[in-house]
Protein backbone atom coordinates (compact mmCIF):
# COMPACT_ATOMS: atom_id res chain seq x y z
CA UNK A 1 0.00 0.00 0.00
CA UNK A 2 2.71 2.54 0.78
CA UNK A 3 4.34 1.40 -2.40
CA UNK A 4 0.96 2.20 -4.21
CA UNK A 5 0.65 5.62 -2.50
CA UNK A 6 4.06 6.61 -3.25
CA UNK A 7 3.80 5.48 -7.07
CA UNK A 8 0.33 7.47 -7.48
CA UNK A 9 2.59 10.56 -5.71
CA UNK A 10 5.04 10.76 -8.31
CA UNK A 11 2.65 10.13 -11.38
CA UNK A 12 1.94 13.39 -13.78
CA UNK A 13 -0.62 15.29 -14.11
CA UNK A 14 -2.53 13.76 -16.96
CA UNK A 15 -2.76 10.53 -15.09
CA UNK A 16 -5.23 12.09 -12.43
CA UNK A 17 -6.97 13.91 -15.74
CA UNK A 18 -7.91 9.77 -16.92
CA UNK A 19 -8.80 8.59 -13.54
CA UNK A 20 -10.74 9.22 -10.68
CA UNK A 21 -10.61 9.75 -7.24
CA UNK A 22 -13.25 6.96 -6.02
CA UNK A 23 -11.04 4.14 -8.36
CA UNK A 24 -7.50 5.10 -6.80
CA UNK A 25 -9.05 5.18 -3.48
CA UNK A 26 -10.45 1.15 -4.09
CA UNK A 27 -7.02 0.07 -5.80
CA UNK A 28 -5.06 1.67 -2.49
CA UNK A 29 -7.73 0.22 0.33
CA UNK A 30 -9.50 -2.92 -0.81
CA UNK A 31 -7.65 -4.12 -3.86
CA UNK A 32 -4.34 -3.79 -1.48
CA UNK A 33 -6.31 -5.98 1.27
CA UNK A 34 -7.74 -8.59 -1.10
CA UNK A 35 -4.00 -8.78 -1.94
CA UNK A 36 -3.04 -9.09 1.64
CA UNK A 37 -5.86 -11.76 2.39
CA UNK A 38 -4.47 -13.89 -0.08
CA UNK A 39 -0.75 -13.44 0.75
CA UNK A 40 -1.36 -14.01 4.49
CA UNK A 41 -4.53 -16.29 5.20
CA UNK A 42 -4.70 -17.77 1.72
CA UNK A 43 -1.44 -18.63 1.02
CA UNK A 44 -0.33 -19.77 4.56
CA UNK A 45 -3.88 -22.41 4.11
CA UNK A 46 -2.54 -23.55 0.68
CA UNK A 47 0.78 -24.54 2.01
CA UNK A 48 -1.04 -26.31 5.18
CA UNK A 49 -2.98 -28.28 2.70
CA UNK A 50 -0.27 -29.24 0.10
CA UNK A 51 1.39 -30.71 3.76
CA UNK A 52 -1.71 -32.26 5.27
CA UNK A 53 -2.36 -33.76 1.93
CA UNK A 54 0.67 -35.41 1.61
CA UNK A 55 2.10 -36.31 4.98
CA UNK A 56 -1.85 -38.21 4.89
CA UNK A 57 -1.31 -39.76 1.31
CA UNK A 58 2.48 -41.27 2.76
CA UNK A 59 0.52 -42.37 6.09
CA UNK A 60 -2.47 -44.15 4.10
CA UNK A 61 -0.20 -45.97 1.87
CA UNK A 62 2.15 -47.33 4.61
CA UNK A 63 -1.22 -49.06 6.21
CA UNK A 64 -3.14 -50.14 3.46
CA UNK A 65 -2.59 -49.62 -0.49
CA UNK A 66 -5.98 -50.62 -1.58
CA UNK A 67 -8.12 -48.39 0.58
CA UNK A 68 -5.20 -45.26 -0.09
CA UNK A 69 -6.41 -46.42 -4.02
CA UNK A 70 -9.89 -45.71 -3.34
CA UNK A 71 -9.41 -42.28 -2.06
CA UNK A 72 -6.59 -41.17 -4.36
CA UNK A 73 -8.90 -41.23 -7.83
CA UNK A 74 -11.30 -38.79 -5.79
CA UNK A 75 -8.66 -35.87 -5.12
CA UNK A 76 -8.33 -34.84 -9.13
CA UNK A 77 -11.93 -34.74 -9.15
CA UNK A 78 -12.08 -32.48 -6.57
CA UNK A 79 -8.99 -30.12 -7.51
CA UNK A 80 -10.81 -29.78 -11.17
CA UNK A 81 -13.70 -28.40 -9.14
CA UNK A 82 -12.14 -26.14 -7.47
CA UNK A 83 -9.66 -24.96 -10.57
CA UNK A 84 -13.13 -24.18 -12.16
CA UNK A 85 -14.68 -22.43 -9.04
CA UNK A 86 -11.51 -20.40 -9.25
CA UNK A 87 -11.40 -19.50 -12.49
CA UNK A 88 -15.21 -18.12 -12.78
CA UNK A 89 -14.41 -16.43 -9.34
CA UNK A 90 -11.30 -14.27 -10.52
CA UNK A 91 -13.47 -13.20 -13.74
CA UNK A 92 -16.49 -12.28 -11.50
CA UNK A 93 -14.16 -10.63 -9.21
CA UNK A 94 -12.43 -8.18 -12.10
CA UNK A 95 -16.37 -7.01 -12.79
CA UNK A 96 -16.40 -6.73 -8.87
CA UNK A 97 -13.54 -4.56 -8.40
CA UNK A 98 -14.33 -2.53 -11.34
CA UNK A 99 -18.01 -1.89 -9.71
CA UNK A 100 -16.61 -1.24 -6.53
CA UNK A 101 -14.48 2.09 -7.79
CA UNK A 102 -17.63 2.93 -9.37
CA UNK A 103 -19.74 2.88 -6.44
CA UNK A 104 -16.54 4.33 -4.53
CA UNK A 105 -16.32 7.70 -7.16
CA UNK A 106 -20.16 8.39 -6.74
CA UNK A 107 -20.54 8.19 -3.17
CA UNK A 108 -17.55 10.23 -2.75
CA UNK A 109 -18.85 12.96 -5.43
CA UNK A 110 -22.57 13.00 -3.60
CA UNK A 111 -20.92 13.37 -0.18
CA UNK A 112 -18.66 16.05 -0.95
CA UNK A 113 -20.92 17.77 -3.13
CA UNK A 114 -23.68 17.82 -0.77
CA UNK A 115 -24.16 21.02 -0.25
CA UNK A 116 -24.72 21.60 -3.99
CA UNK A 117 -27.44 18.52 -3.96
CA UNK A 118 -29.31 19.88 -1.38
CA UNK A 119 -29.07 23.54 -3.35
CA UNK A 120 -30.65 22.04 -6.44
CA UNK A 121 -32.68 19.83 -4.13
CA UNK A 122 -31.55 16.28 -6.23
CA UNK A 123 -31.13 14.01 -3.18
CA UNK A 124 -33.79 11.76 -4.73
CA UNK A 125 -31.96 11.37 -7.45
CA UNK A 126 -28.64 10.85 -6.14
CA UNK A 127 -29.95 8.56 -3.87
CA UNK A 128 -31.85 6.91 -7.48
CA UNK A 129 -28.14 6.75 -9.05
CA UNK A 130 -26.42 5.11 -6.15
CA UNK A 131 -29.21 2.43 -6.21
CA UNK A 132 -28.27 1.83 -9.70
CA UNK A 133 -24.81 1.01 -8.60
CA UNK A 134 -25.58 -0.48 -5.57
CA UNK A 135 -27.82 -3.11 -7.55
CA UNK A 136 -25.12 -3.78 -9.93
CA UNK A 137 -22.59 -4.62 -7.03
CA UNK A 138 -25.49 -6.86 -5.62
CA UNK A 139 -26.03 -8.65 -9.48
CA UNK A 140 -22.21 -8.98 -9.49
CA UNK A 141 -22.00 -10.26 -6.36
CA UNK A 142 -25.13 -13.00 -7.16
CA UNK A 143 -23.41 -14.28 -9.77
CA UNK A 144 -20.20 -14.94 -7.61
CA UNK A 145 -22.50 -16.89 -5.18
CA UNK A 146 -24.15 -19.01 -8.46
CA UNK A 147 -20.44 -20.19 -9.61
CA UNK A 148 -20.06 -20.98 -5.36
CA UNK A 149 -23.69 -22.62 -5.49
CA UNK A 150 -22.52 -24.49 -8.80
CA UNK A 151 -19.21 -26.08 -7.70
CA UNK A 152 -19.40 -25.85 -4.26
CA UNK A 153 -22.04 -28.78 -3.34
CA UNK A 154 -20.46 -31.44 -5.41
CA UNK A 155 -17.09 -31.17 -3.67
CA UNK A 156 -19.17 -31.01 -0.17
CA UNK A 157 -20.96 -34.16 -1.62
CA UNK A 158 -18.27 -36.16 -2.59
CA UNK A 159 -16.52 -35.22 0.71
CA UNK A 160 -19.22 -36.73 2.36
CA UNK A 161 -20.02 -39.68 0.45
CA UNK A 162 -16.17 -40.58 0.93
CA UNK A 163 -16.19 -41.39 4.49
CA UNK A 164 -19.06 -43.63 4.40
CA UNK A 165 -17.18 -45.39 1.30
CA UNK A 166 -14.12 -45.87 3.26
CA UNK A 167 -16.15 -47.18 6.38
CA UNK A 168 -17.97 -49.77 4.29
CA UNK A 169 -15.41 -51.31 2.27
CA UNK A 170 -13.02 -51.00 5.30
CA UNK A 171 -15.93 -52.76 7.34
CA UNK A 172 -15.20 -55.91 5.07
CA UNK A 173 -11.48 -55.54 5.52
CA UNK A 174 -12.33 -55.78 9.09
CA UNK A 175 -14.77 -58.55 8.50
CA UNK A 176 -12.51 -60.75 6.90
CA UNK A 177 -8.94 -60.00 9.23
CA UNK A 178 -7.11 -58.36 7.04
CA UNK A 179 -7.81 -55.44 9.13
CA UNK A 180 -8.22 -54.71 13.21
CA UNK A 181 -10.78 -51.64 14.00
CA UNK A 182 -8.14 -49.82 15.47
CA UNK A 183 -5.63 -50.05 12.07
CA UNK A 184 -9.19 -48.53 10.53
CA UNK A 185 -9.96 -45.90 12.53
CA UNK A 186 -6.49 -44.93 12.22
CA UNK A 187 -6.43 -45.05 8.17
CA UNK A 188 -9.79 -42.97 8.81
CA UNK A 189 -8.62 -40.17 10.68
CA UNK A 190 -5.63 -39.76 7.74
CA UNK A 191 -8.21 -39.73 5.17
CA UNK A 192 -10.10 -37.23 6.97
CA UNK A 193 -6.73 -35.03 6.89
CA UNK A 194 -6.50 -35.55 3.35
CA UNK A 195 -9.67 -34.74 2.35
CA UNK A 196 -9.89 -32.01 4.83
CA UNK A 197 -8.19 -29.30 2.85
CA UNK A 198 -11.02 -29.77 0.31
CA UNK A 199 -13.58 -28.34 2.80
CA UNK A 200 -11.99 -25.12 2.54
CA UNK A 201 -10.66 -25.20 -1.25
CA UNK A 202 -13.96 -22.86 -2.37
CA UNK A 203 -12.64 -20.66 0.78
CA UNK A 204 -9.27 -20.76 -0.73
CA UNK A 205 -10.33 -20.47 -4.17
CA UNK A 206 -11.95 -17.34 -3.50
CA UNK A 207 -9.53 -15.40 -1.40
CA UNK A 208 -7.24 -16.41 -4.20
CA UNK A 209 -9.56 -15.34 -7.03
CA UNK A 210 -9.90 -12.02 -5.41
CA UNK A 211 -6.36 -11.25 -4.85
CA UNK A 212 -5.53 -12.44 -8.90
CA UNK A 213 -7.78 -9.80 -9.81
CA UNK A 214 -7.01 -7.18 -7.61
CA UNK A 215 -2.91 -7.81 -8.59
CA UNK A 216 -4.25 -7.32 -12.10
CA UNK A 217 -5.96 -3.63 -11.38
CA UNK A 218 -2.86 -2.78 -9.31
CA UNK A 219 -0.22 -4.10 -11.50
CA UNK A 220 -2.01 -1.73 -14.00
CA UNK A 221 -1.23 1.33 -11.91
CA UNK A 222 2.35 0.86 -11.14
CA UNK A 223 2.60 0.34 -15.27
CA UNK A 224 2.01 3.90 -15.79
CA UNK A 225 5.16 5.81 -15.68
CA UNK A 226 4.71 9.24 -15.27
CA UNK A 227 5.19 11.40 -18.69
CA UNK A 228 7.31 13.80 -17.00
CA UNK A 229 11.13 12.38 -16.57
CA UNK A 230 13.57 13.78 -14.20
CA UNK A 231 17.26 14.51 -14.80
CA UNK A 232 19.69 12.18 -12.77
CA UNK A 233 21.66 14.72 -13.13
CA UNK A 234 19.43 17.82 -13.28
CA UNK A 235 20.56 21.30 -12.20
CA UNK A 236 19.72 21.98 -8.28
CA UNK A 237 21.07 23.68 -5.42
CA UNK A 238 21.80 27.02 -7.44
CA UNK A 239 20.68 29.97 -6.76
CA UNK A 240 17.48 31.48 -9.08
CA UNK A 241 16.56 35.15 -9.65
CA UNK A 242 13.45 34.36 -11.70
CA UNK A 243 14.05 35.50 -15.31
CA UNK A 244 10.86 33.47 -17.06
CA UNK A 245 10.60 33.33 -20.78
CA UNK A 246 8.64 31.18 -23.33
CA UNK A 247 10.38 30.74 -26.66
CA UNK A 248 7.93 29.48 -29.55
CA UNK A 249 6.16 27.17 -27.22
CA UNK A 250 3.16 24.96 -28.44
CA UNK A 251 0.90 22.01 -26.46
CA UNK A 252 -1.22 19.10 -27.53
CA UNK A 253 -2.64 17.14 -25.46
CA UNK A 254 -4.81 13.79 -26.77
CA UNK A 255 -4.16 15.14 -29.93
CA UNK A 256 -5.19 18.31 -29.62
CA UNK A 257 -3.61 21.95 -30.08
CA UNK A 258 -3.98 23.31 -26.89
CA UNK A 259 -1.10 26.40 -27.07
CA UNK A 260 0.31 27.24 -30.13
CA UNK A 261 3.18 29.29 -30.74
CA UNK A 262 3.77 31.45 -27.38
CA UNK A 263 6.35 34.01 -26.76
CA UNK A 264 7.15 36.11 -23.77
CA UNK A 265 9.84 37.22 -21.31
CA UNK A 266 9.59 38.67 -17.78
CA UNK A 267 12.35 39.56 -16.06
CA UNK A 268 13.28 39.09 -12.44
CA UNK A 269 10.88 40.97 -10.69
CA UNK A 270 8.68 42.33 -12.81
CA UNK A 271 4.97 41.41 -13.70
CA UNK A 272 3.17 39.78 -16.44
CA UNK A 273 -0.42 39.88 -16.24
CA UNK A 274 -2.22 37.19 -18.82
CA UNK A 275 -6.04 37.56 -19.92
CA UNK A 276 -8.61 35.90 -22.18
CA UNK A 277 -11.86 34.21 -22.74
CA UNK A 278 -12.68 30.85 -20.40
CA UNK A 279 -11.03 27.99 -21.81
CA UNK A 280 -8.09 29.68 -24.00
CA UNK A 281 -5.56 28.44 -21.63
CA UNK A 282 -4.12 30.92 -19.64
CA UNK A 283 -3.80 28.55 -16.86
CA UNK A 284 -2.28 25.72 -19.33
CA UNK A 285 0.85 28.39 -19.45
CA UNK A 286 1.00 28.39 -15.51
CA UNK A 287 1.16 24.79 -15.48
CA UNK A 288 3.82 24.03 -17.72
CA UNK A 289 5.74 26.29 -16.22
CA UNK A 290 6.59 23.94 -12.72
CA UNK A 291 6.44 20.95 -15.92
CA UNK A 292 2.91 19.67 -14.36
CA UNK A 293 2.82 19.25 -18.57
CA UNK A 294 5.94 19.65 -20.91
CA UNK A 295 5.50 21.42 -24.07
CA UNK A 296 5.41 19.63 -26.78
CA UNK A 297 6.88 22.37 -28.93
CA UNK A 298 9.39 25.55 -28.10
CA UNK A 299 11.46 26.03 -25.30
CA UNK A 300 10.57 27.28 -21.79
CA UNK A 301 13.88 28.56 -19.88
CA UNK A 302 14.20 29.81 -16.17
CA UNK A 303 16.91 31.98 -15.69
CA UNK A 304 18.29 30.91 -19.27
CA UNK A 305 18.32 27.22 -18.88
CA UNK A 306 15.66 24.94 -20.29
CA UNK A 307 13.33 23.19 -17.25
CA UNK A 308 14.26 20.26 -18.42
CA UNK A 309 17.52 20.55 -17.64
CA UNK A 310 16.93 21.19 -14.04
CA UNK A 311 15.58 18.55 -10.95
CA UNK A 312 12.16 18.47 -11.17
CA UNK A 313 11.84 19.05 -7.10
CA UNK A 314 14.31 21.48 -7.33
CA UNK A 315 12.29 23.49 -10.21
CA UNK A 316 9.04 23.17 -8.36
CA UNK A 317 9.95 24.31 -5.23
CA UNK A 318 11.08 28.02 -7.44
CA UNK A 319 7.20 28.44 -7.62
CA UNK A 320 4.43 29.59 -5.76
CA UNK A 321 1.29 28.83 -6.92
CA UNK A 322 -2.00 30.69 -6.44
CA UNK A 323 -4.17 28.02 -8.49
CA UNK A 324 -7.67 29.12 -9.74
CA UNK A 325 -9.62 26.20 -7.72
CA UNK A 326 -8.78 26.68 -3.92
CA UNK A 327 -7.44 23.30 -1.91
CA UNK A 328 -7.48 23.31 2.08
CA UNK A 329 -6.34 20.59 3.88
CA UNK A 330 -8.55 19.41 6.87
CA UNK A 331 -5.54 20.38 8.77
CA UNK A 332 -5.13 23.27 11.16
CA UNK A 333 -4.73 27.11 9.30
CA UNK A 334 -1.11 27.14 10.81
CA UNK A 335 -0.70 23.92 9.09
CA UNK A 336 -2.35 25.12 5.49
CA UNK A 337 -0.42 28.36 5.29
CA UNK A 338 3.19 26.67 6.24
CA UNK A 339 2.51 23.82 3.54
CA UNK A 340 5.59 25.28 1.59
CA UNK A 341 7.94 24.77 4.53
CA UNK A 342 9.62 21.99 5.99
CA UNK A 343 7.91 22.66 9.45
CA UNK A 344 5.37 24.89 10.79
CA UNK A 345 6.03 28.62 10.99
CA UNK A 346 5.76 30.43 14.61
CA UNK A 347 2.97 32.47 14.96
CA UNK A 348 4.80 36.10 14.43
CA UNK A 349 5.66 34.47 11.03
CA UNK A 350 2.22 33.33 10.28
CA UNK A 351 0.61 36.83 11.50
CA UNK A 352 3.07 38.56 8.56
CA UNK A 353 1.52 36.62 5.86
CA UNK A 354 -1.86 36.62 6.72
CA UNK A 355 -1.73 40.17 7.07
CA UNK A 356 -0.21 40.67 3.48
CA UNK A 357 -2.93 38.12 2.81
CA UNK A 358 -5.88 39.96 4.42
CA UNK A 359 -6.34 37.26 6.39
CA UNK A 360 -5.17 37.69 9.75
CA UNK A 361 -7.70 39.53 11.04
CA UNK A 362 -10.98 36.52 10.22
CA UNK A 363 -8.13 34.01 11.30
CA UNK A 364 -7.51 36.13 14.60
CA UNK A 365 -11.40 35.95 15.63
CA UNK A 366 -11.52 32.41 14.84
CA UNK A 367 -11.98 30.72 18.71
CA UNK A 368 -8.48 28.81 17.73
CA UNK A 369 -7.27 31.59 16.07
CA UNK A 370 -4.42 29.66 13.80
CA UNK A 371 -4.57 26.92 15.30
CA UNK A 372 -8.53 26.38 14.48
CA UNK A 373 -8.37 23.12 12.13
CA UNK A 374 -10.49 23.36 9.18
CA UNK A 375 -13.45 21.29 7.28
CA UNK A 376 -12.65 18.89 4.57
CA UNK A 377 -11.28 20.81 1.29
CA UNK A 378 -11.82 24.33 3.39
CA UNK A 379 -15.27 23.73 4.13
CA UNK A 380 -17.22 26.01 6.85
CA UNK A 381 -15.14 29.33 5.18
CA UNK A 382 -16.16 31.58 2.13
CA UNK A 383 -14.72 31.54 -1.01
CA UNK A 384 -12.69 34.68 -0.25
CA UNK A 385 -11.66 33.51 2.86
CA UNK A 386 -10.26 30.54 0.73
CA UNK A 387 -8.60 32.75 -1.55
CA UNK A 388 -6.72 34.73 1.27
CA UNK A 389 -5.21 31.78 3.26
CA UNK A 390 -4.37 30.43 -0.48
CA UNK A 391 -2.61 33.81 -0.69
CA UNK A 392 -0.73 33.47 2.55
CA UNK A 393 0.42 30.01 1.71
CA UNK A 394 2.25 31.04 -1.21
CA UNK A 395 3.77 34.03 0.10
CA UNK A 396 5.10 32.19 2.97
CA UNK A 397 6.77 29.64 0.04
CA UNK A 398 9.08 32.68 -0.46
CA UNK A 399 9.80 31.26 -4.24
CA UNK A 400 11.38 33.44 -7.03
CA UNK A 401 8.52 33.31 -8.82
CA UNK A 402 4.62 33.41 -7.33
CA UNK A 403 2.17 32.54 -10.03
CA UNK A 404 -1.43 33.59 -9.18
CA UNK A 405 -3.98 31.94 -11.38
CA UNK A 406 -7.84 33.68 -10.80
CA UNK A 407 -6.89 34.23 -6.84
CA UNK A 408 -8.94 37.00 -6.53
CA UNK A 409 -11.72 36.55 -8.12
CA UNK A 410 -14.00 35.77 -4.66
CA UNK A 411 -12.49 38.97 -2.85
CA UNK A 412 -14.37 42.58 -2.58
CA UNK A 413 -12.65 45.77 -4.27
CA UNK A 414 -10.95 47.26 -1.65
CA UNK A 415 -9.42 43.94 -0.34
CA UNK A 416 -8.59 43.21 -3.54
CA UNK A 417 -6.34 46.04 -4.02
CA UNK A 418 -4.81 45.75 -0.48
CA UNK A 419 -3.76 42.65 -1.54
CA UNK A 420 -1.88 43.96 -4.54
CA UNK A 421 -0.23 46.82 -3.38
CA UNK A 422 0.99 43.86 -1.41
CA UNK A 423 2.10 41.50 -3.83
CA UNK A 424 3.72 44.49 -5.88
CA UNK A 425 6.07 45.29 -2.59
CA UNK A 426 7.37 41.31 -3.79
CA UNK A 427 10.12 43.08 -5.45
CA UNK A 428 12.39 40.44 -5.58
CA UNK A 429 9.70 37.69 -7.06
CA UNK A 430 8.87 37.33 -10.33
CA UNK A 431 4.92 37.23 -10.60
CA UNK A 432 2.52 35.97 -13.13
CA UNK A 433 -0.76 36.82 -12.59
CA UNK A 434 -3.71 34.98 -14.47
CA UNK A 435 -7.02 36.85 -14.57
CA UNK A 436 -10.31 37.22 -16.26
CA UNK A 437 -11.00 40.85 -14.65
CA UNK A 438 -9.21 44.03 -15.70
CA UNK A 439 -9.34 45.28 -11.94
CA UNK A 440 -7.47 41.71 -10.75
CA UNK A 441 -4.17 42.98 -13.44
Amino acid sequence: RQQMFDHIQGLSYDFFDEKNTGELMSRVKEDVDNIWMGASFGLFLTVEMILTMGLAVVLMLRIHVGLTLLILPVLPVLAYLTISLNRMNRKVYEEISEQTATMNTTAGEDIAGIRMVKSFAREKHEVEKFLKNNQEYYRLNYKQSQATAKFYPPIEFIMSTLPVVLIVVGGNYVISGQLTIGVLVEFSLYASMAMWPMRITGWIATVMAQAASSADKIEQIFAYQSKIENRQDGIKDIAIKGDVRFDHVSLELDGMTLLKDISFEVKSGKTLAIMGSTGSGKSLITKLLARFYDATGGTILLDGVPLKDYDLFFLRRQFSFVLQNVFLFSESIAENISLGQDHVMDKQELKRYAKAAMADEFISNMEKSYETVIGEKGIGLSGGQKQRISIARAFARKSPVLVLDDSTSALDMETEKNIQQNIAECSNATKIIVAHRISAV
